[in-house]
């Protein structure tokens, strides 16, 4: 069962009240699961590349995430629908959390750079940048 990816999965969160698990991959997809039916409920494009990471709000009615293709995005869980997205040259995502009880997430990068995202603030902008040292391959 569980099938719906067509590349392999990349991160997994559990959303306690909804009873939804969500995962991401390498397809560019994020999928949103009925624990039921071990079924697809709904399938979120938007991503050029791998979605490397997810995060749930804490009141379960947006997602975010981050992906191999620069940018992170904001989603509805209502609809399904990407609402804010934006890209940073070299910010190749690795990592997101969302803030509990707020509406800003944290994101991780191969940039050595940790961003503030206030979903708040049309077009989606960082509230602050930190950075670990200069950035190296």
């Amino acid at each position: 069962q569980w099938t719906g990816h067509q590349k392999a999965v990349s991160k997994v969160c559990w959303g306690r009240a909804s009873r939804r698990l969500y995962s991401c991959g390498r397809d560019t997809s994020i999928i949103q699961w009925s624990m039921e039916s071990e079924a697809p409920l709904q399938v979120m494009e938007g991503h050029e590349y791998s979605v490397t990471a997810i995060s749930l709000s804490t009141d379960e009615g947006w997602l975010c995430s981050g992906s191999r293709d620069t940018s992170v995005a904001v989603w509805d869980l209502g609809t399904a629908k990407r609402t804010m997205n934006a890209k940073i040259p070299r910010n190749l995502v690795t990592c997101v959390k969302w803030f509990k009880g707020e509406q800003q997430f944290v994101q991780g990068a191969e940039d050595l750079r940790l961003r503030v995202w206030d979903c708040r603030q049309r077009p989606l902008k960082t509230a602050s940048t930190i950075g670990h040292g200069d950035y190296f391959a």
